[in-house]
C-alpha cells in the first residue's frame, strides 16, 4: 500500500524523483507503472512523490511543470532534470542511476517499505488537451488560477 502524504507549496525535497500526473491522462497511466516498477527496485533508497496536478497546484507551480507527464529529478535540493514525455522503466532505472549512482536497486519488487508517496488534497478534475507527448494543464479547471506559463518542449533534458 501506498503512503498518502499531504504537501505544501513549498515542496522540501532534498533528493528525489517527482512524478506530476492527471488521472485523465492515459501517458500518466503508463509511465505510472514505470514509476511504481522503480520504486518498487530503489526499496526506499530514493523517496518517489507521486503528485496529482489539480490536486496540488501550487506545488505544481513552484516546480514550473505545465504538462504531464511531468518527471523531475531533484538532487540537493534543485531539480537536476526534467522529463515531459514517458520514460520506460529501463529509461528511468537509467536516469536514476546516472543522477544517483551510488543508489543500488533490487532486481525484483522488495518486501521493504515502499517510498512512493501519493500527493492527496484538493478535488478531482479532468485533463486538459493530450496529445502524443502528453497533456497540457488546463488552468481554467483548478480552484486557483495560475498565470499562462508556455509547455516545455519536449527535449529539455537533452
Amino acid at each position: 500500500m501506498l503512503e498518502s502524504r499531504k504537501l505544501t507549496e513549498d515542496l522540501n525535497v532534498t533528493d528525489g524523483l517527482l512524478f506530476f500526473y492527471d488521472e485523465g491522462c492515459a501517458h500518466c497511466v503508463t509511465q505510472q507503472r514505470a514509476v511504481e516498477s522503480v520504486t518498487a527496485q530503489l526499496a526506499g533508497a530514493l523517496p518517489v512523490y507521486q503528485i496529482n496536478v489539480y490536486q496540488q497546484p501550487q506545488v505544481t507551480r513552484t516546480w514550473g511543470v505545465t504538462s504531464t507527464p511531468t518527471l523531475i529529478l531533484v538532487q540537493a535540493g534543485q531539480a537536476v532534470a526534467t522529463y515531459t514525455h514517458d520514460l520506460d522503466v529501463a529509461q528511468l532505472r537509467t536516469v536514476i542511476h546516472y543522477y544517483f549512482g551510488g543508489i543500488k536497486m533490487a532486481e525484483k519488487k522488495s518486501e521493504s517499505t515502499e517510498t512512493l508517496h501519493m500527493v492527496t488534497g484538493g478535488s478531482s478534475l479532468s485533463t486538459g488537451v493530450c496529445g502524443p507527448d502528453g497533456c497540457e494543464i488546463d488552468w481554467n479547471q483548478a480552484a486557483t488560477k495560475p498565470t499562462t506559463q508556455k509547455k516545455q518542449a519536449a527535449h529539455d533534458h537533452d
